[in-house]
């Protein structure tokens, strides 16, 4: 794959899973009494922690994986499983269950800061977007490609501020049949995408058999 779609790939894939657009809706709601500086601080905050931990995961993974005995096929099956899970609730329209529970969020609307929890994790870099991280880096095939990884979850990361920046303006833009409709039309995609991850990990596995 060349660096270009490797890139695209990438992006793709994690913007769909951590769908910045939908959490900006619920930072809206959790920052209600919050002063704009506040949220401000708090976007950035939590955009920066959120690329931070998918980093760490990118590029510590595959250790990770050999302390624990975990074969990548088989943590690429498990990935595919979590990012169709949580792409069958954006098709639904339903909240995405693998981000955060209701008694976090509803915990959350009393915390003075939200910036590292719920917002970085579970919200941004929850479990599904992990796992696309790793998936993604096991695609990486030269060194040169980890720094487009490195690139895109920055890209997704800035992606991701913006959104949460500009929240009440998207959310008045969008209008709740806006939301729903882009969360749908994402959800399918990543859909496909969680599919083709499953398909490629029990080929792998069938191929070492």
């Amino acid at each position: 794959m060349d660096l270009a779609g490797y890139f695209l790939l990438s992006y793709s894939t994690l913007f769909a899973i951590m769908d910045p657009p939908g959490v900006a809706a619920v930072f809206v709601a959790m920052t209600e009494g919050n002063s704009p500086a506040e949220r401000l601080r708090m976007a950035r905050l939590g955009a920066a922690t959120a690329g931070g931990i998918l980093l760490f995961f990118s590029f510590g993974g595959q250790k990770l994986f050999q302390i624990l005995g975990i074969t990548y096929p088989a943590f690429q099956i498990a990935g595919g499983i979590i990012l169709l899970l949580a792409a069958l609730d954006m098709v639904r329209a339903q909240r995405v269950a693998l981000r955060t529970s209701p008694e976090e969020q509803q915990a959350a609307l009393h915390k003075g800061d939200i910036a590292i929890t719920p917002l970085a994790t579970p919200l941004l870099a929850g479990p599904g977007a992990v796992s696309a991280a790793l998936v993604l880096a096991g695609k990486a095939e030269a060194p040169v490609q980890f720094l487009v990884l490195a690139g895109a979850i920055g890209a997704v990361s800035l992606t991701a501020y913006l959104a949460l920046r500009w929240s009440i303006a998207l959310g008045r833009l969008l209008g709740p049949i806006g939301a729903r409709v882009l969360e749908r039309l994402v959800g399918l995609l990543l859909t496909a995408l969680a599919v083709q991850f499953i398909l490629n990990g029990a080929a792998a596995m069938l191929g070492r058999g």
